[in-house]
């Protein structure tokens, strides 16, 4: 279990950082201090835990074990970074059915989202979302 686990967070880590490496491009008109704090937020309906990485293109990556919904962390951003992107995978399943949704804010307003719904197992994968200031 330790193994694929350990597997899982790797090939997420390896997602964020081709979405950061995609999107790496500076837009001046969206660059002021307010738009650096953002707010990563997953909600829904699903019972099972989450292993959640955030990672920017200077300072690396953040772990979260064993989260559970509903999880929020913000995170005032300096200039140097250009990019942040936010992956998850499932530690523990849920039941069938059940929701997951992943948002970023920036700045108060959201930027990016996703959801993804469990399947009959109780599993389910959301996609890397990834955001450029």
């Amino acid at each position: 279990m330790k193994t694929l686990k350990q597997f899982s967070l790797s090939i997420l880590a390896l997602a964020l950082v081709l979405v950061l490496q995609s999107g790496c491009k500076k837009d001046k008109d969206n660059n002021n201090n307010s738009n650096r704090n953002v707010k990563y937020e997953l909600t829904g309906t699903f019972t099972g835990k989450f292993s959640i990485i955030i990672t920017d293109n200077s300072s690396g990556s953040q772990t979260f074990d064993n989260v559970s919904i509903p999880w929020s962390k913000e995170i005032s951003y300096p200039s140097n970074v250009i990019a942040v992107g936010i992956g998850t995978a499932i530690t523990t399943e849920g039941g069938a059915g059940q929701t997951a949704f992943l948002k970023i804010y920036a700045g108060g307003n959201m930027v990016k989202s996703t959801n993804a719904t469990s399947d009959a197992n109780g599993a389910l994968s959301l996609p890397t979302l990834g955001h450029n200031f």
